[in-house]
């Protein structure tokens, strides 16, 4: 399952961080401790390959604003400042759901 840590926008790939397999993370947490940031991984060609070329990780969640509006105009709890979720291009309906609640 992904989290909400964000990544700052002016970090660089290879240079403030380097994203590895899930072993080997296990092997360098055992050592130094940390925070796991786990992100998806993204198909960007319909058909499969074996040597993942066609696959990117998705390092920057997209951030949504949420406002969550009554039923009816006299809702005595609505909320009028948004709430933010940082979410993957590639969730589904279901996990933005379960994020809202």
């Amino acid at each position: 399952m992904l989290n909400n840590l964000q990544l700052k926008d002016s970090v660089q790939e290879e240079e403030d961080y380097v994203i590895f397999s899930d072993e080997m993370f296990k092997y360098f947490y055992a050592i130094y401790g940390g925070t796991d940031i786990r992100r998806q991984a993204v198909s960007v060609d319909s058909k499969p390959s074996e040597d993942d070329s066609n696959t990117i990780i998705e390092t920057k969640l997209r951030k949504l604003q949420i406002l969550i509006a009554p039923i009816m105009d006299f809702f005595p709890t609505f909320s009028k400042s948004p709430f933010t979720v940082y979410i993957s291009r590639c969730s589904t309906v279901g996990e933005l759901h379960q994020k809202i609640l």
